[in-house]
């Protein structure tokens, strides 16, 4: 495994930054604004600036903003011959956008660090062996070149919130009224229903935005009195209904094993399971009876059908975020339970994530209306005070030693490659790391203070036929894994 130097080496440098620094919005317009705000003042300051972002669809926002700067920009390939002509003009440019590809280019002296949407999920997906934070390397970049780091977010996330001191947050006004529609008071009208009366009423003459965590017509099997997921029974993770044949049978993608549909909830022992949890199409085709007459367009990753500016009810997944331009009146999150039952360590924060989503498309005073059987789950709790949910959870990591409180690494199996043995590295373990067998994973968890030891005996010892992935997103239950 070719671990980076810079992870190797990299310590806690914070300190020697000349200023660390955020700003939590929560619409789009407010975001425009301020980001207005932060370019005028920069072309006032003159300093050069590195600007990074997690998508394409913000590249463009950017380029809009400084078209009159002719900013540098690198995004693509490494390898191509545009990416090659733009890091040749590095060193006369004023301000520099990039993506996650971007960050390791040579850069000259930076004065400022700009991290647009930092709690977007996209920045713990960088693809390389092993795979890391980006912003982990960005946190140690501006500590080297003693620059100014400046992070936009939705929501002080547990990582932010441990980079970034408290006090040194601008939080911009909350309008947004949040509504759970608690399922146990409020029954569908029929089984096949997906939203309820009082919803129903309450969304009508509003252009709505329906948000799903999935696109398609089917799904996980969620129980339809408790709403908990059928699961994996090795990983823990919700599993997906596959046909075979005339058989429905249920599948994990992450362990790729098949077992049979349950007859009952391991929940509440329900025998009300249901196959058809929504989809992008499954919503779309109960909102056309619900609201005959009215216009209604889909949107998924690979397609737009209906026309979304004269829509009254859009129906989509977090692909909707790459449209910067979309707003809307009111918000819906379909079903927020199978995403909190899902036994993932990330799962209240990614249902954050979806109602900071949510949220951000909305104008002015509007509202987010939340369909749950849980009202009084911490995570749905905890929106009215994100700070504090944070906090919360922020010391639970540091207390299992998980990201950023500590260090997790998944050791797999490359895809594709014969595996000789299921050991994935040779030698003995530093006697300070703990190792966990689930499934096929070997996870190997660690303080931080151990982190540079533990990625050098990897570099050294892990076999060429396995891979290790650096504090990922994904993991099996915490209650599975072992305190140190």
């Amino acid at each position: 495994m070719a671990v980076p130097t810079l992870l190797r080496t990299q310590r806690n440098r914070s300190s020697r930054c000349a200023e660390i620094s955020g700003v939590l919005w929560h619409t789009l317009d407010q975001h425009d604004e301020a980001v207005d705000a932060f370019v005028k003042k920069v072309r006032r300051e003159k300093s050069r600036t590195l600007i990074i972002v997690p998508t394409h669809a913000l590249v463009e926002f950017w380029k809009t903003k400084l078209e009159a700067d002719a900013p540098v920009v690198l995004e693509g390939p490494v390898q191509s011959a545009t990416y090659r002509k733009c890091v040749a003009q590095l060193s006369t440019a004023r301000f520099i956008i990039c993506t996650q590809s971007g960050v390791l280019a040579p850069f000259p002296e930076i004065q400022r660090i700009f991290v647009d949407w930092a709690d977007d999920a996209g920045y713990a997906a960088f693809d390389q062996a092993p795979r890391f934070d980006i912003r982990s390397f960005i946190r140690w970049f501006a500590a080297e070149h003693r620059a100014q780091l400046v992070f936009f977010a939705r929501w002080a996330t547990p990582w932010l919130l441990n980079v970034v001191p408290e006090k040194r947050w601008t939080v911009l006004p909350d309008r947004t009224t949040l509504t759970f529609i608690d399922r146990a008071n409020d029954p569908l009208r029929e089984r096949m229903d997906i939203i309820t009366p009082t919803l129903a009423r309450a969304v009508q003459h509003s252009r709505t935005l329906w948000l799903l965590q999935r696109r398609g017509a089917a799904g996980v099997v969620i129980c339809r009195d408790c709403g908990a997921p059928v699961v994996c029974p090795t990983c823990g993770a919700p599993a997906r209904v596959v046909r075979i044949g005339n058989v429905e049978q249920m599948e994990c993608t992450r362990d790729r094993i098949r077992f049979s549909m349950p007859e009952t909830c391991a929940t509440c022992a329900s025998v009300r399971l249901s196959s058809r949890s929504p989809g992008v199409e499954t919503v779309a085709d109960s909102l056309a009876k619900i609201f005959p007459g009215q216009r209604i367009c889909s949107v998924d990753r690979e397609h737009i059908y209906g026309k979304l500016e004269t829509a009254q009810h859009i129906v989509a997944t977090s692909a909707i975020a790459n449209d910067l331009t979309f707003r809307c009146d009111v918000c819906v999150i379909v079903q927020a339970d199978a995403l909190l039952k899902s036994g993932q360590y990330l799962a209240e924060e990614e249902f954050v994530d979806l109602v900071s989503l949510a949220k951000q498309f909305l104008r002015g005073y509007q509202q987010v209306y939340i369909q749950t059987f849980q009202p009084q789950h911490r995570a749905l709790t905890g929106l009215l005070n994100l700070e504090k949910l944070s906090k919360t959870i922020l010391a639970e990591r540091i207390a299992l030693n998980y990201p950023p409180g500590g260090t997790l690494i998944v050791c797999q199996p490359r895809k594709n490659v014969r595996v000789h043995s299921t050991t994935a590295y040779s030698g003995v373990l530093p006697r300070e790391v703990r190792e966990t067998a689930i499934g096929n994973a070997r996870i190997l968890q660690t303080q931080n203070a151990h982190r540079e030891h533990l990625l050098a005996f990897l570099a050294e010892h892990l076999d060429p036929a396995w891979e290790g992935t650096v504090d990922p997103p994904r993991l099996p239950r915490v209650d599975e894994l072992v305190r140190i």
